[in-house]
């Protein structure tokens, strides 16, 4: 990411600067996975399903990857 506009996001993509049009835009910038709220839930709830950064951090396309393998077991 190089730069955020109101309109959306300008990026770096193969060595050229690519606008990409957005409502909202997320950065996910964490380094260590936050494990607190699984603890919190626990038992409060009958099953929590751990995907994306609070295994570990990693890329969105995990998370994205995780989360439909765990909707397809409930």
């Amino acid at each position: 990411m190089v730069e955020i506009r109101d309109a959306g996001v300008y990026i770096a993509y193969e060595g050229d600067l690519v606008f990409l049009k957005a409502d909202t835009v997320v950065l996910a910038v964490g380094v260590k996975p936050e494990k607190q709220l699984i603890e919190t839930l626990k038992g409060m709830v009958p099953k929590v399903y751990v995907i994306g950064d609070c295994v570990q951090p990693r890329d969105a396309m995990w998370a994205i990857r995780e989360g439909a393998e765990i909707a397809r077991k409930i």
